[in-house]
């Protein structure tokens, strides 16, 4: 969170409005106070600001939970004494109170322009997209009230990558054959949702003096499932030259692939979002083109252009590989591909003909 407060939508309304920040010294530390069967002391609308318009999660594994929090303040010059309750359809969402049990409801007494957390569990038990909501009213006044929306998957997608050397600095390389220039790695999804993956090149062709194939170079990949990747390098005697003369080093490194992977689900979600930043709208470009199955009810949840960077940080890995060549392996192929010629002799030798 940015530490801004925003008013969060009332019951009914479509829109949301920001808040300007508010004077006063949060009061963060101090325990939050003992809830009384009366209604609130405060008089009026209920104001109320929250860190957060939406809670919003990514994959979560089935059967895990995952906490999001976020800070409700009260706005009022007088106490404010809440009942905090959720609804979902999934039954999948749950507040975490302060003793790490969990619950459908919660009460809560805020002191004038004091925070407090609110945290929220998400365990789903099926795959799917979830919606629920968090309603904050005043105790014994539930026409009177605040909601928060809360949007998350259940299923989470894990892709392991196996073939590849690790350096002491986590840096990949895949070396190639030395006679076939062939190498493979494997991309398995050992998590319980749909993976996708896609493998582009970090150098253009003109750099690495082109003529490298990886096939399949983008592909879904179902819970459970593998697939190996297989990497082709194929050489003209220009290629050659320009790879040796690149570097006098005994390995070369030929290019660099960019493997990026995640959750389907999520990647279909981040698709719908069209206004994000330019540098993360340029990858999403290319992950829209892989081929898709629609998700029944992936339009139930609301994600604001907001959350773009956190899904993308949460559900979607990137890794660089280095491929490498031996550079006696190219000397070798450029002596087998040489092509001389020479005059033909004129006379016969040794008197015979």
């Amino acid at each position: 969170s940015s530490g801004k407060f925003y008013t969060i939508q009332l019951q009914g309304t479509g829109s949301w409005s920001t808040s300007s920040s508010v004077s006063g010294t949060p009061q963060n530390s101090r325990p939050t106070s003992p809830i009384s069967p009366c209604n609130s002391i405060a008089e009026g609308g209920l104001q109320l600001a929250c860190t957060h318009k939406q809670l919003v999660w990514g994959g979560c594994h089935l059967q895990q939970r995952v906490v999001k929090s976020c800070s409700l303040k009260n706005l009022n010059s007088q106490r404010e004494k809440l009942r905090l309750s959720l609804s979902d359809p999934h039954n999948c969402f749950k507040i975490l109170t302060e003793k790490k049990t969990v619950e459908c409801e919660m009460l809560v007494s805020l002191q004038p322009m004091e925070n407090c957390q609110v945290s929220v569990v998400m365990l789903a038990a099926s795959p799917g997209p979830k919606w629920g909501h968090l309603t904050i009213s005043r105790f014994n006044q539930p026409q009177d009230k605040k909601v928060l929306l809360l949007y998350g998957f259940g299923g989470k997608a894990h892709v392991n990558i196996e073939g590849v050397m690790t350096d002491p600095e986590q840096h990949m390389w895949l070396y190639l054959d030395p006679d076939t220039l062939c190498s493979t790695f494997v991309l398995t999804n050992t998590g319980d949702y749909t993976a996708f993956f896609k493998i582009s090149e970090g150098m253009t062709a003109t750099t690495v003096g082109g003529g490298l194939s990886v096939s399949p170079p983008e592909q879904i990949l179902e819970p459970g499932h593998s697939v190996s990747v297989d990497i082709n390098l194929s050489v003209t005697p220009d290629r050659l030259e320009y790879l040796l003369a690149k570097s006098s080093q005994k390995a070369i490194c030929i290019t660099r692939l960019t493997v990026t992977s995640g959750d389907e689900s999520t990647r279909q979600r981040l698709g719908r979002l069209s206004r994000v930043q330019p540098k993360l709208a340029e990858k999403l470009s290319q992950l829209n083109q892989l081929p898709s199955t629609s998700i029944p009810d992936l339009d139930q949840l609301g994600d604001p252009y907001a959350c773009a960077e956190s899904l993308w940080l949460e559900d979607i890995c990137e890794w660089t590989i280095g491929v490498l060549v031996e550079r006696s392996a190219l000397e070798a192929l450029r002596l087998d591909t040489s092509i001389k010629f020479v005059d033909l002799a004129t006379t016969v030798l040794h008197g015979w003909s």
